[in-house]
């Protein structure tokens, strides 16, 4: 059964689509450079005052989605996986011209093997690639500063990579994770302070100390859970 966090995290993907939908009215007034950046059939932002946003639709699509994905496909709900993937699909055609071709090409790629994995009903290639396409997200996400720093994301995704790779007692993978995840923490900590998030910190700092000791899968499994929590309360602090 999801945690709390994780059930907020789906809805919030979930309710994503709504959002992408309500858009079109303003596609026609804006010129084709603006068109470039944005996932289709976008017309309005339900409310939302989009100048708040730096970081096109698209890419905002592909990182919700593809979280949507994993969850799906972690819990056999295959109709709802199909649903992502179609999405994503529509995502990725309206990724801005000016994103890295290779990563581009890598995004389709892995994204293919999502589709094919979903219509297998192939849980252990899905988690997988759906994971993968949120690295990928949050790598496109970089160049426009986004107000969740695409460090965060990223400390999410090797949250899902804690829980694949243990589940499946690849220990190479799993000090590269932890690797990942200490270079990652170690410029993201500061900023979270500097946000007012002190307190946020210190709990992350923890299970960081508790990471660096594991030394099984067990161990590293036992993180998985806390540590996606807690990257819940990190997205807080630069949303508040």
């Amino acid at each position: 059964m999801l945690s709390a966090p994780a059930n907020r995290r789906l809805m919030r993907v979930m309710l994503l689509p709504v959002i992408l939908a309500l858009a079109g009215a303003l596609a026609c007034e804006r010129n084709d450079d603006e068109r470039d950046t944005d996932a289709p059939r976008q017309a309005s932002t339900g409310g939302v005052d989009k100048s708040a946003s730096t970081v096109p639709w698209a890419i905002v699509a592909l990182g919700h989605h593809s979280e949507n994905a994993f969850d799906m496909v972690k819990t056999g709900d295959w109709k709802g996986a199909q649903a992502a993937v179609d999405t994503l699909e529509a995502a990725i055609d309206s990724l801005p011209s000016s994103a890295d071709r290779d990563v581009i090409a890598d995004v389709r790629a892995t994204l293919d093997s999502l589709s094919r994995a979903v219509g297998a009903k192939d849980r252990a290639t899905g988690i997988v690639t759906a994971n993968r396409l949120t690295h990928h997200g949050a790598t496109l996400s970089l160049p426009y500063s986004p107000q969740i720093p695409a460090a965060v994301t990223l400390l999410d995704y090797y949250g899902r990579e804690l829980e694949i790779w243990a589940a499946r007692g690849d220990m190479a993978r799993l000090e590269r994770v932890r690797s990942a995840m200490q270079e990652i923490w170690g410029d993201l900590g500061p900023q979270v302070e500097r946000r007012g998030g002190a307190a946020a910190a210190v709990d992350f700092g923890r299970l960081m100390e508790r990471l660096e000791r594991a030394r099984s899968p067990a161990d590293f499994a036992s993180l998985a859970t806390p540590i996606l929590d807690d990257v819940d309360k990190l997205e807080a602090v630069f949303t508040r």
